[in-house]
């Protein structure tokens, strides 16, 4: 286990080296075993990488990496954080608004009085 973790604590620091090795001993398989037999050679080594390295914590570093981005482009784009920021409360109020003109509650029993014949209150 200790083994495990240093094997991938030393990849993080000297992923090129690693990479290059990779490389090697796939070309290495490939000139033995020819490309039909072999397989698919991304296939392997995204199998080797996730041996490697902690896959888990990688997936998690690359969406908060997305997620900075996408805050970046809302903050260099005002309007469209403030369009995006306006409409979820707007479109909400318009269905509180449209419920309870209807005369159903907004946030009590449902308006369905029969679920099985599949048809709604009449008001």
């Amino acid at each position: 286990m200790i083994t495990e973790f240093l094997r991938k604590l030393a990849y993080c620091f000297h992923r090129r080296r690693f990479e290059e090795e990779l490389d090697e001993e796939m070309r290495h398989h490939l000139s033995m075993t020819g490309r039909a037999q072999f397989g698919n050679v991304t296939r392997w080594k995204e199998e080797c990488r996730e041996i490697w390295t902690w896959a888990l914590l990688e997936q998690l570093l690359q969406d908060l990496r997305y997620a900075v981005r996408a805050m970046n482009l809302l903050a260099r784009s005002p309007g469209l954080a403030r369009r995006s920021h306006d409409c979820a409360p707007s479109r909400i109020a318009d269905q509180c608004a449209v419920r309870a003109l209807r005369g159903g509650s907004t946030f009590g029993k449902n308006a369905v009085r029969s679920p099985r014949a599949g048809r709604y209150a009449q008001t």
